[in-house]
């Protein structure tokens, strides 16, 4: 699902929210860095953001990092979509294999590198509101593109089977 009618631009809020979507679990590296990015935020004195986690898992977080992290569990699809997604223009942070897979650059995502998930956290909640503007632009038109590709891949498939 791509498209949800016409989604109003969203402006970026003074508090920055990230959205991870997986299973929380000590033996996950992608939650090691997370908690050690939070760490290095909160360490600088950056305060301004919030982690939502979509997914199971009960590993334990460390106390002074609580207030920062909100544990949603598992959703259904339409709890999901409301937090993220595509079709909904919110820029995300995406490591580059997953930027690159899935066709997503730097005008539409913040990207990152292996182990730099704290600067792209720090990039993302010192982003100015004009830059997000350009992002949340940028991700439109790319959502958009893909739902014309989709569009006609289906129209061809149709075609196809109607001879």
């Amino acid at each position: 699902p791509i498209y949800f009618g016409n989604i109003a631009p969203h402006e970026k809020n003074s508090k920055t929210r990230f959205v991870m979507i997986g299973r929380l679990s000590p033996n996950t590296r992608n939650c090691a860095q997370l908690l050690e990015a939070i760490e290095k935020l909160l360490q600088e004195n950056i305060t301004d953001f919030e982690v939502c986690v979509i997914g199971s898992g009960g590993m334990e977080i460390p106390e002074h990092l609580k207030k920062h992290i909100k544990k949603l569990g598992r959703l259904n699809f339409h709890d999901m979509y409301h937090h993220c997604m595509l079709g909904l223009n919110k820029p995300m942070l995406l490591e580059k294999t997953f930027a690159d897979v899935y066709g997503f650059s730097e005008k539409d995502t913040v990207v990152y590198q292996g182990n730099s998930l704290y600067e792209a956290m720090k990039q993302a909640v010192a982003m100015d509101k004009k830059v997000y503007a350009e992002k949340c632009k940028a991700l439109r038109q790319y959502a958009e593109d893909v739902a014309a590709k989709s569009q006609k891949n289906l129209a061809e498939t149709i075609a196809s089977i109607e001879g």
